[in-house]
Formats: C-alpha cells, sequence, structure tokens
C-alpha cells in the first residue's frame, strides 16, 4: 500500500501537460500532494490523463481530477456508485467510465455523472483499448469482456471464469495474467494461444509495454521481462530483472 502510494505521487509531481502548468526544462520542482492539499485519499490505485490533459486519480476513497491547479473530488456523496475505484478509460465522445470495485461501472463526461450502474455486477480491474479501437475489460472471476455500443459484452474464451488483473497488446496477440500464476496469450478471438508458465503462487499485477516494445510483468515476487518472440515461434518466457534502482519509501 504505501509503496503504491508513494509511486503514484512522484508520478503526479513531475507531470507537465496539464493546463495551467508552467515547465522549466533547467529545474525539476518536486511537491507531494496528499488530502491535506485537497486530493480525496492518499492510496491511489490508479492515475489517468485524459484527452484534454486533466489528470483522474482513482483511489480507494474516490475519484479526483487534478487540472494544475486544483484537485475537484467524487465519491458516494455526490455521484460515485463506489469510492474504490479500479480503473478509467475515455471513449471517443470523451465519456469517462469509471470502474468500481463493487462490480459497477459508472459514465463521467464534463464533470458530470451521466449514468450510474452503466455496467453491475462485473468487477472490471483493467480497461485496454486495442490498435482497433476495440475497448477489452480484465475482471474478477469473469475473464475478459468487451465494451461494445455502450454495453459489457462476455464472448467465448479460454478462461472464462478466471481472475484477471492487466492485458497488453504482444504483436497480434494479447499477454494477460491475473491471480492463477501463468501468463496466457490469447489471439483476438480470445482463443489460446500459448502460456507463460510461473508458479501458481505468483500474482501479475501489472503488465506494461514500453516504448522499445519491451514487455514488462510486475508481480508479488518481483519485476518480471518478457523475452522477445523467437524466429522458430518459440514460446516466450519470463526473465527475472533486478536492475539498480532507488526506491523512494
Amino acid at each position: 500500500m504505501r509503496v503504491q502510494y508513494r509511486l503514484a505521487i512522484l508520478i503526479l509531481t513531475i507531470i507537465s501537460l496539464l493546463p495551467g502548468t508552467v515547465v522549466n526544462a533547467q529545474h525539476l520542482i518536486f511537491k507531494t500532494y496528499t488530502v491535506e492539499d485537497g486530493l480525496v485519499s492518499n492510496p491511489i490505485r490508479r492515475i489517468y490523463q485524459d484527452g484534454k490533459g486533466f489528470m483522474w486519480i482513482g483511489t480507494w476513497e474516490g475519484l479526483s481530477k487534478y487540472d494544475g491547479n486544483k484537485f475537484t473530488n467524487f465519491n458516494t456523496a455526490n455521484g460515485l456508485s463506489h469510492n474504490m475505484v479500479n480503473d478509467i478509460y475515455e471513449s471517443a465522445d470523451g465519456k469517462l467510465y469509471l470502474a468500481e470495485n463493487n462490480g459497477t461501472v459508472d459514465v463521467l463526461q464534463e464533470d458530470v455523472m451521466l449514468k450510474n450502474e452503466a455496467f453491475r455486477n462485473v468487477i472490471v480491474n483493467k480497461f485496454r483499448i486495442l490498435q482497433d479501437h476495440r475497448v477489452f475489460a480484465a475482471t474478477d472471476s469473469s475473464g475478459i469482456y468487451e465494451i461494445k455500443n455502450g454495453k459489457l459484452v462476455k464472448t467465448v474464451q479460454a478462461f472464462p471464469d478466471s481472475t484477471f488483473n492487466d492485458l497488453t497488446i504482444l504483436n497480434d496477440s494479447l499477454l494477460i495474467g491475473g491471480s492463477r500464476g501463468s501468463l496466457y496469450i490469447l489471439n483476438r478471438r480470445l482463443g489460446l494461444s500459448s502460456v507463460i508458465h510461473q508458479p501458481i503462487v505468483v500474482v501479475t499485477n501489472k503488465i506494461y509495454r514500453d516504448f522499445t516494445n519491451r514487455v514488462w510483468v510486475g508481480t508479488n515476487k518481483g519485476l518480471k521481462l518478457v523475452s522477445e518472440l523467437h524466429k522458430n515461434n518459440a514460446s516466450p518466457f519470463l526473465l527475472w530483472y533486478q536492475p539498480h534502482l532507488i526506491f523512494l519509501y
């Protein structure tokens, strides 16, 4: 919990694309934001930047919007169905979909709640927009869903009852991982293509693809790097990665 909070705050301090912010390329100014500065809650689960440059911070106790100067907060007292926000994504028409940990998804636009419980009874952990603009959702105990025409749709898939915490694009496939140890490579129809084996005690919390197309996997057992696909089509595997990093606590 503490590490998640500190890292989130560090990311907040270096964002330079917000309306109203002034950045000096020669000097970095670090500031810590807490509830005393207007943040709705200190423990942070998700940070998302929308198409207008505003930062949205999903926490255990509500949602905060940061405009570069101040926070605007949302919780159950002023519109949210549940205070714990798992993830956020913005649709093409500017609507924000807020996945909450009680199994509901609310829809917000221009700081106005358009619809409470647009989706319900499915706990969404992570949204992912694909290159073809399809939107998938990794869920608790319900596999992968897709958002189609404003509805949450579940199609035939390899692991319909599994818990997945994150997913990302891996070449022309999807790499997904969660609480069952191994990671799975799925085709675009959600059929199983390959498995990256891990012990069942390993929980995948985050999958990140960097600008060089390397795929990093954050787990409860440390940080791992997915090996590159080989020319003979052999399955990728996980490498332990132990860089020299300085963590702030």
